[in-house]
């Protein structure tokens, strides 16, 4: 399992709060800056932010190189 996310886990177990942010900015560095805040997650809402993949990658990119873990909500599943 991934550490950001086992650490989460862990404070979930102590009954400790875990902290994060809902994004729906196109712009990356909001991810960076929320990993660096000392945030446990980002959570990138594709559903209702307008991100297309590139942009979720580089959310995710700099969630993670920052300490947070990320988390992505996306738009629907569509079967075809």
């Amino acid at each position: 399992m991934n550490q950001r996310l086992e650490r989460i886990t862990a404070k979930m177990q102590r009954e400790e709060p875990v902290v994060g942010v809902f994004v729906l900015l196109a712009d990356a560095s909001v991810s960076e800056i929320v990993g660096y805040s000392g945030c446990d997650f980002v959570w990138i809402d594709s559903e209702h932010g307008m991100m297309d993949r590139r942009e979720i990658y580089h959310h995710v990119l700099a969630a993670q190189s920052a300490g947070a873990c990320a988390f992505v909500r996306v738009p629907g599943v569509e079967y075809y």
